[in-house]
């Protein structure tokens, strides 16, 4: 017979087998050892919603985790433009967000909001350190991802292609883009956050 504390225990332990096989087939994720991802999964929390409409981030809102999208889509709006869904051809295949605004801001930058059910890893901003202490390769990764992605969404609201190209015509979306261009300032304190 199970008590309460021993069926808390098991539910963890299931939990975190459910967190380890998904972060083994995560890009970020999967030249780590299985004793690594051991560590690394009870950093996370597998969360599961069951319909369209729920913000999982709010611009403006605080930056207080990063997520990786197992199941479902997300839409991705910055400024009150639609910039991109989630997964996104443009992205990778497993969509990570929230790490910039770990890295560089108290307030996350864009509004995520579930298309259709989802189930989410979520890291919170209190284990985010400890992450990047047990895999120190994923700091190059998460730099490399936050400048470029900065990138791809100015771009976007500007009405560019990603390659950077001109854009055809002038948008009210530019203000918003404008405001999404690093700063040489601004990407240096970033790399530095990433390289603590």
């Amino acid at each position: 017979r199970i008590d309460e504390g021993g069926a808390a225990s098991l539910a963890a332990r299931a939990s975190s087998q459910v967190v380890a096989a998904a972060l083994r087939g995560n890009r970020f994720f999967e030249a780590t050892t299985e004793a690594v991802r051991a560590e690394i999964a009870p950093l996370f929390r597998l969360v599961e919603i069951d319909r369209a409409g729920e913000h999982v981030l709010q611009e403006g809102g605080p930056a207080d985790k990063m997520g990786m999208l197992l199941e479902g889509s997300l839409s991705v709006h910055c400024g009150g433009a639609c910039i991109s869904t989630l997964p996104d051809s443009d992205e990778d295949p497993e969509p990570v967000f929230g790490e910039a605004g770990l890295l560089s801001a108290e307030h996350a930058a864009e509004t995520l909001t579930t298309l259709e059910p989802c189930k989410l890893l979520i890291l919170p901003r209190n284990k985010f350190r400890k992450l990047l202490s047990l895999m120190p390769e994923l700091r190059d990764s998460l730099r490399t991802r936050i400048l470029l992605r900065k990138g791809l969404v100015a771009a976007k609201l500007r009405g560019m292609p990603s390659d950077g190209h001109a854009a055809a015509d002038a948008t009210p979306k530019n203000a918003v883009a404008s405001q999404l261009v690093l700063t040489r300032d601004e990407a240096a304190t970033i790399i530095q956050r990433v390289e603590r």
